[in-house]
C-alpha cells in the first residue's frame, strides 16, 4: 500500500539506530542549499532549451497560454516527475515510499524508506529528467511530432530537476560505489558497506 503524507518528509527510525550512517553535505534547506539547487536548476533550463532550439528548428512557440492550461502543465509536470521517481524505485515504491506534499515549501517528494544502493538511488534520481526533459527532446529531434506543452513541460522539468542534479553530484562526490543512500526527513545519508 501507498503511504501519503501532508506534511515534511518523515524521519527514518534506521537513521536514528545506526550510528553508521553519515549525512550528505551540501543537501540542505538553508539559504545557500536553495540557491544553489535554483543555480542548477536554472542552467538545466538554459541546457534544455539550447537542445530543443539545436535539435527541433522551430520548436517552444511563445505565446500567452491560458491561466488554466499554465496551472494543468505545471502541476501535469509536478505529478509526472514525482511518479517516474516511484516507479525507479524497487516494486515501484509500493509497500516502502511515502508520497508526499509539504504545502509551507510548495514541494510535492517521494522518500523511500529503505536503504538502496547508490548506482539504484543515482537511476531514481535522474529518471524524471532523463525521460520527461532530455527524453522528450530526443523523442522531438527523430522527427515525432510533440505537443507545444509538452515541449514547454520537458523545460519547466528541467528546472525542477535542479535539486536532482545536485544531489547526484553530492552522493557521486561523497560515497563509495558500494554505499548504501537512505532519506530521513529533509536530509539524505550515506553508509559505506
Amino acid at each position: 500500500m501507498l503511504k501519503l503524507k501532508l506534511g515534511p518528509p518523515p524521519d527514518n527510525d534506521l537513521v536514528r539506530h545506526d550510528a553508521r550512517w553519515k549525512a550528505l553535505a551540501g543537501y540542505d534547506t538553508t539559504p545557500e542549499g536553495a540557491l544553489r539547487m535554483l543555480t542548477v536548476g536554472f542552467t538545466c533550463t538554459l541546457i534544455t532549451y539550447g537542445l530543443w532550439s539545436a535539435f527541433v528548428p522551430g520548436a517552444l512557440p511563445v505565446s500567452w497560454p491560458s491561466v488554466l492550461l499554465t496551472l494543468a502543465v505545471l502541476s501535469a509536470v509536478v505529478v509526472v516527475h514525482e511518479t517516474i521517481h516511484l516507479l525507479a524505485f524497487p516494486a515501484g515504491g509500493v509497500g516502502n515510499a511515502v508520497v508526499g506534499f509539504w504545502p509551507a515549501k510548495g514541494a510535492a517528494y517521494v522518500e523511500y524508506m529503505l536503504p538502496v544502493s547508490r548506482r539504484r538511488f543515482v537511476l531514481v534520481t535522474l529518471a524524471p529528467v532523463l525521460l520527461l526533459s532530455v527524453g522528450v527532446v530526443a523523442v522531438a529531434a527523430v522527427g515525432v511530432r510533440v505537443p507545444v506543452p509538452l515541449q514547454w513541460a520537458s523545460v519547466l522539468n528541467a528546472f525542477g530537476s535542479g535539486g536532482d542534479l545536485l544531489v547526484v553530484f553530492l552522493v557521486l562526490r561523497q560515497s563509495s560505489r558500494s554505499a548504501l543512500i537512505l532519506g530521513s526527513g529533509q536530509a539524505l545519508y550515506t553508509r559505506e558497506v
